[in-house]
């Protein structure tokens, strides 16, 4: 997992993937108030962002998830969210399986680090890094967000 803040890109970039560079000038060459939600592919199947809003909720109401195929970033537009996150281990018990659409969710993590985003902050979580998004700080809030999807191929071999 990587944590970064925008106002760090241009010190920082150099330490990306390219991909992963091109996910964040795009972020920084967006005029987000005039972008609606929904899904901008911006290399097919293999790269794209949704963007969208979440209603923060207790983390005990959240399902943490990880995944095969994408790497996530997640970038916060506007608001801020909790997200937690562990390392993958056997003793995690998967309480629902979404092979098919990348994805295994889980109630219970162990040793769980929980990470407050603002606006302008993102991660990137690769795959198999196990993450509890769209958690609230305190009591109940908001964030609009972009989450990019990243095929672990194309990060490798393709962009």
């Amino acid at each position: 997992m990587i944590f970064g803040d925008l106002k760090d890109f241009e010190r920082e970039q150099h330490l990306y993937p390219p991909v992963i560079r091109k996910a964040l000038a795009f972020i920084q060459a967006t005029d987000w108030s005039a972008m609606p939600n929904g899904r901008v592919e911006l290399d097919g199947e293999f790269f794209y962002v949704n963007i969208g809003e979440v209603h923060t909720t207790d983390a005990s109401e959240r399902k943490a998830e990880r995944h095969f195929r994408y790497t996530d970033i997640h970038y916060i537009i506007e608001g801020e969210e909790i997200i937690g996150f562990t390392r993958n281990a056997k003793e995690l018990v998967i309480t629902q399986d979404l092979s098919d659409q990348d994805a295994l969710l889980y109630n219970e993590l162990n040793n769980e680090t929980h990470l407050k985003l603002r606006a302008g902050e993102f991660i990137v979580t690769l795959p198999h890094d196990v993450h509890r998004p769209g958690c609230a700080h305190k009591q109940p809030g908001y964030a609009r967000k972009a989450i990019f999807k990243i095929d672990t191929n194309y990060m490798l071999n393709g962009s």
